[in-house]
């Protein structure tokens, strides 16, 4: 990871560790726009502490990210430089309070906090804290007293936003969400153009980062192939019921602009191709629909209708996006999350999910839904944040496409109680 400490040493991207934070002492790395030191972390109890730290986060949050690092105690001036080290006591129960504070206390909330805890002599840690940055700006914070007020950052010190800058801040958000859509939409757009629509339903994807990634180098071929081809599904899918990863599994691997793209062999049965970009994004389709059904009989897959798919199928296609993008964030470090559109396309109407009876067999057609009109399923997903956030967010994802078929019930993702 490249961290503002990292570039006031200037040093390349690194871990976050004891080494660098005995540099950035000994060297006096001064606090900036995008890092703050503290030489304690607050108990986040009482409400002067977290107000306190509501406002430390909304004005990094306003700045466009950084780093906030508990444990480091600063030279006073100008410039705030490191001085020496101040463990402090960390856990688990640490980290929930401070996510549930800037949840709770700063509006809108700042999710996607992450946490570097570094362990220190005694049993203490150094933790730094990074703020992402935000499209969600002006972010503002909650005081007892005084309401709402939205800070920034403006060096080492902190103000608050007047009413023009807040102004700008709410246009500032607007234009970045416009903005955004229509790059999601254009890959979208790009993406369907490339389906097999014409030879049968396919399940289409494109998800782009929040924000970009921290790693600027382009993928490797190494990278875009285990993000493109067998990327770890654990924790997704349920056990056994994810069979069609195997068949999205293999595959040809070719250089494009910026990236690389993951697609499956001519002849196989189930075609797939993958846009992994250098940039964090992921675009896909899968042809649900249309597969070649010679030798194979109908009471088991739809093969001769092209309009019709599996139900299960389309969460083993949403299975593999998110494994996906979960390896290709790691690598990317995009640590922010994804903005995702996902669809249902074919040539031809309607589109129809089907589903298996408890014997296995086909359900009658009669007692499917048609979907005449496909609407987009659009989603905000990090892949990288806790179980707890992102596997119900899938979950809405893959209702929301099935939902328009009239299914009710998702059989491969996992179930949100699994783990708790």
């Amino acid at each position: 990871m490249l961290t503002p400490i990292h570039r006031a040493l200037g040093l390349t991207p690194g871990a976050f560790d004891r080494a660098l934070i005995e540099q950035a002492v000994t060297g006096e790395v001064a606090e900036g726009t995008d890092l703050d030191w503290k030489r304690s972390a607050p108990a986040l109890k009482a409400d002067p502490d977290r107000e306190e730290f509501a406002k430390d986060v909304a004005a990094m949050a306003n700045s466009g990210g950084g780093w906030i690092v508990y444990g480091i105690a600063e030279k006073q001036g100008e410039a705030n430089t490191a001085d020496s080290v101040t463990p402090v006591t960390w856990g688990t129960d640490h980290e929930q309070r401070f996510r549930q504070a800037a949840y709770a206390l700063v509006a809108p909330p700042v999710a996607g906090l992450e946490f570097h805890p570094v362990p220190w002599d005694d049993g203490g840690y150094v933790v730094g804290m990074r703020v992402p940055a935000s499209l969600d700006v002006p972010h503002f914070a909650v005081f007892k007293k005084d309401g709402f007020r939205a800070p920034r950052r403006d060096g080492a010190h902190t103000h608050y936003m007047d009413a023009r800058q807040i102004e700008e801040g709410f246009r500032q958000r607007f234009r970045g969400r416009a903005d955004q859509r229509r790059t999601l939409d254009e890959m979208y757009v790009e993406t369907v153009l490339s389906a097999p629509t014409s030879a049968g339903v396919c399940l289409v994807v494109a998800a782009t980062p929040v924000t970009e990634g921290q790693v600027q180098a382009p993928n490797s071929s190494a990278e875009a192939r285990a993000t493109g081809f067998r990327a770890n599904a654990e924790g997704i899918a349920r056990r056994r019921s994810a069979s069609m990863l195997d068949g999205w599994a293999n595959g040809k691997l070719h250089k494009g602009l910026r990236g690389w793209q993951a697609r499956s062999w001519n002849q196989s049965l189930y075609q797939f191709a993958k846009w992994i970009g250098d940039d964090g994004s992921v675009r896909a389709y899968y042809q649900l629909g249309g597969w070649d059904g010679r030798g194979r009989g109908d009471d088991q897959h739809p093969y001769s209708k092209p309009g019709h798919c599996m139900d299960n199928h389309v969460e083993c296609a949403l299975t593999d996006v998110a494994a996906s993008l979960r390896r290709h964030a790691e690598q990317r470090e995009v640590h922010d999350g994804y903005r995702l559109r996902i669809g249902l396309e074919w040539d031809d109407r309607p589109i129809v999910l089907r589903t298996l009876d408890w014997a296995g067999f086909l359900h009658d057609e009669d007692d499917a839904v048609p979907i005449h009109q496909f609407h987009p399923v659009y989603a905000e997903y990090d892949p990288l944040a806790p179980r707890e956030e992102w596997l119900p967010a899938l979950r809405q994802v893959a209702e929301d496409v099935v939902n328009q078929g009239g299914i009710s019930e998702l059989t491969v993702l996992e179930s949100i109680e699994v783990g708790r």
